[in-house]
């Protein structure tokens, strides 16, 4: 069953440093320590990938601009956060 028929999921599109584009499910969105972090699955043929990543966003003009999370210690440290709060699957 295609995933996108059971529920609206927000997608954004982002640029990668090679200049392809890759599509991402937005399947989580909460601020920590003051900043705003995300939770990415990829989309590929309308299907949402298991895997998961973190980044932190800001908003501009009304949309997500993403950036890494490049500090191992702020990674671990909003990784177990997010794990705390009972929200991965």
């Amino acid at each position: 069953m295609d995933q996108f028929e059971e529920y609206e999921v927000e997608t954004i599109i982002a640029q990668e440093e090679d200049g392809s584009e890759t599509e991402y499910a937005v399947l989580d969105k909460f601020e920590y320590e003051g900043k705003n972090y995300t939770i990415l699955a990829v989309v590929e043929n309308e299907e949402i990938s298991e895997d998961e990543y973190l980044f932190t966003y800001e908003e501009e003009d009304g949309e997500m601009v993403i950036s890494s999370v490049e500090d191992e210690e702020e990674f671990n440290r909003v990784s177990a956060y997010y794990d705390s709060l009972g929200c991965e699957e």
